[in-house]
């Protein structure tokens, strides 16, 4: 497995068909269609339903749909601050709650970028779980959780 099928393999699970699919990608559809296959010979799992016209993930489909968006994610980020290595630059990303709280974050972001504009940052809303997910898998370097929540797995600020 590697990210060039991983990245064939979102295509696949996120476009109408394999045709449209195999255009976004520049390839022609019987070669995303072996990789497809290949992908699943290696990881000795079906993950796709071809029964149905359009293809539908299977439950192991869903599994490496979630993880390959995180890996994809991880790795053309670490590709982009290794290109971009000088001083303070990247992109930061923040999965958060919808909150007024956030106005904190955000001033705080503006006076990091006006120091660092070599700086980018991505803000995500979403849900515990969602937060949660995000920073386990290293999509997101921070998050922001609303209310009462167990943190014990993260380095913490409480924000009033």
């Amino acid at each position: 497995m590697n990210i060039r099928v991983l990245r064939y393999f979102l295509a696949a699970a996120s476009l109408p068909n394999l045709t449209s699919a195999a255009e976004f990608l520049h390839t022609t559809q019987p070669n995303l269609s072996r990789q497809l296959a290949e992908l699943e010979d290696e990881l000795g799992q079906s993950l796709f339903d071809r029964s149905q016209r359009r293809l539908k993930l299977t439950p192991q489909g869903e599994f490496l749909f979630k993880r390959a968006r995180s890996i994809v994610d991880l790795f053309d980020r670490t590709r982009d601050e290794l290109i971009h290595f000088e001083g303070l630059s990247g992109k930061i990303t923040i999965t958060a709650g919808e909150t007024c709280a956030f106005k904190y974050i955000a001033m705080a972001l503006k006076r990091l970028q006006q120091e660092s504009p070599k700086v980018v940052f991505e803000v995500i809303s979403g849900h515990e779980p969602l937060i949660a997910e995000h920073l386990t898998s290293g999509v997101s370097q921070f998050g922001l959780f609303i209310g009462k929540v167990n943190t014990s797995p993260y380095v913490t600020l409480e924000l009033n």
